[in-house]
C-alpha cells in the first residue's frame, strides 16, 4: 500500500539509512559525518515531525519539517548555519529529504513539499526556509515556486562542497504561498492519488 505518513520511531532507522546512502552518493557535496547525519534524523520536539513516502513498509522518500519561532530553533533545523538571525520568522523549515535512486525524478519529493507547505500556512508561518546546492535537481521547482537563494550562510562540517555551495533558500508565504501551492498541485496530480496521506 503506497501513501504518505508522519513518520514516528519505527520508521527511524529506515529514514536514516535513506538519508545517509542518498548524501554518500551525492554529485554536490561529500558526506564528512554519517553518524552525526544519522543522530540528526527523526529528532523529537514538539514543532518537528518527519513526512514519509511508503510502498507497504519500504521507505521511498523522507524529508523533516520544523517550525521555527526564534534563532534556536533555526539553529536545531539547520544545524550548519553561519547567523541564524538572517532567517526571518516564523519561519518553516525543510531539511534533511532523500528519495531512492529510481524515484528520483518522481516528484515524491514535491509531494512532501506540498504536504509541509499546508502545515507550515495552519501554523501560521510567515516564511518556509532551508538550504539547497544551486543546480540540485530540485532547484528549478523551488524557483518556480517562488524561493528565493542567497549564499554564503553554511558552514561544511557535515557536507563538503564538490561543484557549488549550499545557499539558503527562502519562500515568502505572504505572497508567495498561492503560487507555490498551485505550482506543487500541477507537478503532483498523479501522485496524490496513489500517495495518499495518511493520518495514524
Amino acid at each position: 500500500m503506497k501513501r504518505i505518513l508522519i513518520a514516528d520511531e519505527r520508521h527511524k532507522d529506515a529514514i536514516a539509512e535513506l538519508i545517509v546512502s542518498a548524501y554518500q552518493t551525492s554529485l554536490d557535496f561529500q558526506l564528512v559525518n554519517a553518524s552525526y547525519l544519522r543522530s540528526e534524523c527523526l529528532t523529537s520536539d514538539r514543532d518537528s515531525c518527519a513526512l514519509i513516502a511508503c510502498d507497504g513498509e519500504r521507505v521511498l522518500s523522507a524529508m523533516h519539517g520544523k517550525l521555527c519561532s526564534d534563532v534556536n530553533d533555526v539553529v536545531r533545523a539547520l544545524t550548519h548555519i553561519k547567523d541564524p538571525s538572517v532567517v526571518p520568522l516564523p519561519a518553516f523549515a525543510l531539511y534533511r529529504a532523500a528519495t531512492v535512486p529510481e524515484m528520483r525524478r518522481s516528484a515524491l519529493n514535491s509531494l512532501l513539499r506540498l504536504h509541509f507547505l499546508r502545515i507550515a500556512i495552519s501554523k501560521q508561518a510567515k516564511y518556509m526556509v532551508g538550504s539547497i546546492y544551486q543546480g540540485a535537481d530540485r532547484t528549478g521547482t523551488m524557483n518556480a515556486m517562488g524561493y528565493r537563494f542567497s549564499s554564503g550562510h553554511f558552514r561544511t562540517d557535515v557536507l563538503a562542497d564538490r561543484k557549488s555551495h549550499a545557499c539558503l533558500a527562502l519562500l515568502n508565504l505572504i505572497t508567495d504561498a498561492d503560487r507555490a501551492e498551485q505550482y506543487l498541485m500541477e507537478i503532483t496530480t498523479g501522485l496524490r492519488t496513489l500517495f495518499p496521506f495518511q493520518l495514524d
